[in-house]
């Protein structure tokens, strides 16, 4: 019986470093992304550009960093250190390359009055390891929550002029199938603060994914109308 256990455990620690280990290179994969808007920053400016995406994934990386090093969570800290630095250059970027230098620190002012009470609070305050865990997950689920906002301005935009044109299908799948990695890992952790919102950014995935099939279909039907 014990001897069964255990083999079932080791499968189980398998798969958690299996979906880990996917879920960091797809993540990562992903946040290389920046590196052609910092070629664009550098070459035209920064007016077609906005900084919060980048300031709130900084916030979210930060936060998901600490929480990782609180429960030694090695794909967790590495994905998110890594987003961090990236994050940080893309930063430094924009304010080399933008004249409103003021706004860039004013938001980097309001970025580190969420990260730093969020830090302290989980390292010097939290009464233990668990009340420190809880809090700052919930944190780590809102400042998530936040990025949400680029999938949900695509699938309003795709709403309201009833064409793809706006939406990478590609970067779309990538990012549902990198939320679903996050998902399983979280199930298999038995971690519900990874599991809630990478569910969440899983399903905006599929909806993003559902929206390329209808408007593609209802081109398709509108051409037959025609041909008939």
């Amino acid at each position: 019986m014990d001897v069964d256990k255990i083999r079932i455990f080791d499968q189980n620690m398998d798969l958690v470093n299996v979906f880990g280990l996917l879920a960091t290179v797809c993540t990562l994969a992903m946040m290389l992304a920046g590196l052609p808007l910092c070629t664009q920053m550098l070459r035209e400016g920064t007016h077609n550009v906005q900084l919060f995406p980048f300031i709130a994934f900084f916030v979210n990386c930060m936060l998901w960093s600490e929480y990782g090093l609180l429960k030694l969570d090695m794909a967790v800290i590495i994905v998110n250190m890594v987003g961090c630095i990236l994050e940080g250059v893309y930063i430094l970027v924009y304010f080399r390359c933008t004249k409103d230098k003021m706004s860039v620190l004013h938001q980097l002012f309001g970025a580190f009055c969420v990260i730093l009470p969020s830090l302290v609070y989980s390292k010097f305050v939290a009464s233990s390891l668990k009340r420190a865990l809880s809090v700052l997950g919930a944190i780590c689920i809102s400042a998530s929550v936040v990025n949400f906002g680029a999938p949900l301005a695509a699938i309003k935009r795709v709403m309201q002029t009833k064409s793809t044109e706006s939406m990478s299908f590609l970067w779309c799948l990538i990012a549902a199938v990198t939320a679903f990695q996050w998902t399983v890992y979280g199930y298999l952790r038995d971690d519900e603060n990874i599991i809630i919102p990478n569910a969440v950014g899983f399903a905006l995935g599929l909806v993003q994914l559902l929206l390329f099939y209808r408007y593609k279909a209802k081109s398709v039907t509108k051409t037959a109308d025609i041909t008939l």
